[in-house]
Order: structure tokens, then sequence, then C-alpha cells
């Protein structure tokens, strides 16, 4: 698959990189698993000449320390009766040679370290501070979120804080590169391509295995790459819990498998996960900040101190997994898998919707101007009430609600005044504000809906519409 994107944080590293003729420069690569950090440093390595260190977490570090003396005597053109003993003496001879000559060094999944070396982070901290001043050295430490952040780099006694120029978050791509990306695979229906989105959201990896299985929608994604006993995703969220968070893996996959199940409070999360209340916030932390695998979410005309919070999952392959995997784990271990796939199809729409609502939220974010955008939950008159998408404006006293349908027939003119009898439970400056109202529907409207729209000033947005938006090509490369 071809390189997508990362413009901005590839011309980020190439202005390290220039900063680093003058001095030591060290800069962090972290995100999600699968997002692609890995990617964006090969692909600056096409233009800039640099040493790769990869941490396998299957060796020693003995092994690695002769694995990367080896590349390091092999790339730099180091004697071979050089004796690198110990990574002291490796730092040292990479600084000493940086004094002469730049150096470009990239270790990949650092965060390994941790239970591999725990001194080799602070060895580095040494040699980076003592030669900061007169060595040509640029530094990328990439690994994953939560791992490498929190201990190496976030806390204040981490061997490695506040030592970084700059800490690239990588984000997932939007709906916008996977079009582009899916488009360039063959897949050119524009439901499939959202349907698609909504098993595994901007993760680069996983369309790469898209391609590599020949995959065309998202009920052949489902039969090749999970339900199946040689399916590859089939252990991916148990694998990335394992690696991410080691002896601690049960707790936070309590956290997460209560979000699954729809406990979006966190009385609710502690309930259900077994963490006591007083003691949740850190893994709370720890899932939204540094691994990103959950999201914390106020009705967004609330104040971010309120205490109306909730929490989502964040990761689409996550969500279907915990949904369709997790819940039916005996199944799944079975192998009754035709099974599984016939309970898929049956909630494929409803599962679809909520991804359809994040497509929806780009697409205002394209189309129109406005200072914030997020759900809107509250009282109604005898139930509570929820808003799928409301942007508001405060300079224009503008609110922009928005509702996202994603069922197998038109929007009709009683799904429309429904919405609008919901809006006006939204207290925010009820009586002075202008309101505008988009409907996203996926089967369409009907012609009552259609005139209603027209009569009314709504933006009414079909699947075609929304494709017209999207259809624009990004940044790739070979």
């Amino acid at each position: 698959m071809k390189f997508y994107n990362r413009v901005n944080e590839l011309d980020e590293l190439k202005t390290l990189s220039n900063a680093a003729e003058k001095k030591a420069v060290m800069c962090v690569i972290t995100g999600v698993r699968r997002v692609g950090k890995t990617e964006l440093i090969k692909e600056f390595f096409k233009e800039e000449d640099g040493l790769y260190f990869y941490v396998d977490s299957s060796k020693t570090s003995t092994q690695l320390l002769s694995e990367f003396s080896g590349e390091l005597k092999e790339r730099l053109g180091l004697s071979e009766r050089l004796t690198v003993s110990s990574w002291d003496d490796l730092f040292h001879d990479i600084f000493e040679y940086s004094k002469k000559k730049k150096v470009i060094l990239a270790f990949d999944e650092f965060q390994r370290f941790t239970w591999i070396d725990k001194t080799l982070p602070f060895v580095l901290q040494k040699f980076f501070d003592l030669n900061k001043n007169d060595s040509k050295i640029f530094i990328i430490i990439s690994g994953s979120s939560f791992g490498l952040l929190k201990g190496m780099f976030i806390e204040q006694d981490a061997p490695l804080f506040q030592r970084p120029a700059n800490i690239l978050h990588i984000r997932q791509f939007d709906f916008g590169t996977v079009c582009c990306i899916l488009d360039d695979l063959g897949i050119k229906g524009f439901k499939d391509k959202v349907e698609l989105y909504a098993l595994f959201g901007g993760i680069p990896k996983y369309y790469d295995l898209i391609e590599d299985y020949g995959v065309k929608s998202a009920d052949l994604a489902m039969k090749k790459l999970l339900y199946g006993e040689l399916a590859p995703l089939r252990d991916e969220v148990k694998n990335i819990m394992a690696e991410e968070f080691g002896k601690e893996t049960a707790t936070y996959y309590g956290v997460l498998a209560a979000s699954a199940l729809g406990k979006a409070r966190a009385n609710e999360i502690a309930d259900y996960s077994g963490v006591k209340g007083t003691s949740l916030g850190p893994y709370l932390y720890d899932l939204t900040e540094l691994l990103g695998a959950l999201k914390k979410e106020l009705p967004i005309t609330e104040d971010i101190k309120s205490k109306r919070a909730r929490y989502y999952l964040n990761n689409q392959f996550f969500k279907l997994w915990f949904r369709f995997v997790f819940r039916k784990q005996s199944e799944f271990e079975l192998g009754r898998f035709d099974e599984l796939f016939a309970h898929f199809q049956e909630e494929k729409n409803s599962f679809v919707g909520r991804a359809f609502e994040e497509i929806c939220r780009q697409y205002l974010l394209k189309t129109m101007k406005f200072e914030k955008i997020g759900r809107w939950w509250g009282k109604g008159k005898n139930e509570p009430v929820e808003i799928d998408l409301l942007a508001l404006d405060e300079k224009a006293s503008l609110a922009i609600f928005a509702e996202c349908k994603w069922q197998d027939k038109p929007v009709a003119v009683s799904d429309m005044v429904a919405f609008k009898e919901k809006a006006a439970f939204v207290d925010w400056k009820y009586g002075s504000r202008s309101e505008k109202f988009v409907f996203f529907s996926k089967s369409g409207f009907d012609k009552k809906a259609l005139d209603f729209g027209a009569e009314n000033g709504w933006l009414l947005v079909d699947l075609d519409g929304l494709e017209r938006a999207f259809n624009e090509p990004v940044h790739s490369s070979p």
C-alpha cells in the first residue's frame, strides 16, 4: 500500500533534522498501535540517511546491543576492532562520531526497554545531556502512547523528561483519506467505504490487510480477517492489551469491556470492572490521554469542569471486537463462525450507525464554520434526550443541529419533526440563538421530507452528497 498524507509530520521531522546540524535533537513519535509510526520513519528515511534500530521484545539486552553495534559499525564505517560491551560504549561511540558528522538515529518500539533493560533510557539521558551542545545528532524515538510516554517522558522523574524538542502524536486517518485508500484498492462504492471505515477506522495497517486478502466489503472483511481459525485479526485486541499493560492487562481490559457494553459513566465503569471508584481515575487517564482507546465526552454545551462526563471507546476495531467477539467469546473459541457472522449481519446497521455519526461530524467540519462540535444529552419532557451532533458558534449565537440516520428506509417528515422537538430541550442561548438543521440519511428522504426540508431551509444530505464532499485527492507516494 502507498504512503498517504503525514505531510505536516514529515515537514516537522525535516525541520528538527536541520536543527540537529548544530546540536543534539530528540523527537518522539507516538500514537496507537498500527497507526503508521514505523511507516512515517521509513518515508522520512527515503530522503534522509539514518540508522534504524527495532527493539525486538523477544531478544535480550545483550542480543540487541550486539545487533545494534554491528549495524553501527557497518553503516558508520567504524573499526571492527572497536569494542562495544555495554550501552554506555554504544552511545559513547555514536555521540563521539556525531561531533564530526551528523547522525540520524531511530529507535522503534523504544518502550520495550522498560522490561528488556530499564537502565538504557538513563544511559541515553546521560550522554544526551553531556553532549547536547557539541554533537550533531537527531534521535527519533518511536513507540506506543501508553508505554512510551508515561514511563519515560511525562512523569517528572522520568529519565527523558523534557528532553524531546517535540512529541509528534500520530493521529488516525480521517474518513477522506480512507476513501482515497479504498479507491486505490479498487473499492469504489461509497456505502462499502462507510462500512469498512466503521470496522477499521483510520488505522492504516488494517487497510494493508484489506489489500493483502483481497477484501472488497465489510462482510468479506469479517469472514477473512476476523472470523476464522487463521484470521489475522482474531487475537489483535488481546495482543495489543498484553503489550501495552503487561501485568495490569486484566484491570484495563475490564474498563474497556465496561465501556463496550454501554457503561459510559465513571461509576458504571467502576461497578462493572471491579475497580474502586476512588482508584478508577488513573486507569481512565491512561486509556484516554495516553493510549487513546477511550474518549471522554461532555455535552457540548457543558463547561470542562462538568461532572456529566461519559466515556466511549475511541477505536473502531476495539468497538468491533468487544461487540462481536468479546460478547460471544465462547462461540468464537469454539469456531462457530457462521453463527457469529449471522449475528454481525443482524446488528451491522446499528454498529455502522455510530461510525456514520463520526463521518457526518467530519462533513460538517469540512463544509461549515463554527467554534466547537460534539454530542449533547440532557433531560427531555418524559425521558432523556440525545442530539447526535451539535455545532456551536458563540460569536454568531448559532446552533447547528444534526441528526444521522443509518437505516434501510428513507427519512420521513415525522423523523424531522421529532428531531426538531428534541432540539428545543437544548437550553444554550434558547430564545436568542439562530438555528440550522442538518439531516444525514443513508437511504435518502421521501418526497414529503424533501418538501419539508426545502420549505424550512434544512440541509438534507444523502450518501451522494457525502461522497461529493469527501471526493478529494490526498498526498500519497509509492
